[in-house]
């Protein structure tokens, strides 16, 4: 089984360079969702998923939350890397908790060794 890893945090508390070092260190696909989120404020504005979605900084996390986890899901389960040894280290801004916990920490699709250390 592919064990994935998120790396949620505010701006600027060095997410990106954490992942980088894991992904280079044990061979995992880093994927930033800050530029992911970049692109679609760009290209499809109309999705709603971009910096100033909404009327209010916290409306727009939660907003922006709301519509990527199940994207992030997605990935997990697409079997992209299924072939492979390793997974995918995420890291991301715009994750409330509660939005993991409903989209990414469900007991079918994540092995309890996994939930005990994120």
């Amino acid at each position: 089984m592919k064990k994935h890893m998120i790396i949620s945090g505010v701006p600027r508390a060095g997410k990106s360079t954490v992942s980088s070092m894991i992904a280079k260190r044990y061979g995992y696909q880093h994927i930033s969702m800050d530029s992911i989120v970049a692109g679609f404020e760009a290209c499809f504005p109309e999705t709603g998923i971009g910096s100033y979605a909404m009327p209010t900084p916290e409306a727009t996390m939660r907003s922006v939350s709301q519509k990527l986890t199940p994207f992030l899901r997605a990935m997990m389960d697409s079997g992209e890397y299924d072939e492979l040894d390793y997974g995918m280290v995420i890291d991301i801004y715009r994750l409330m908790p509660e939005d993991y916990v409903k989209q990414i920490d469900s007991v079918d699709k994540v092995p309890p060794f996994t939930k005990s250390t994120l």
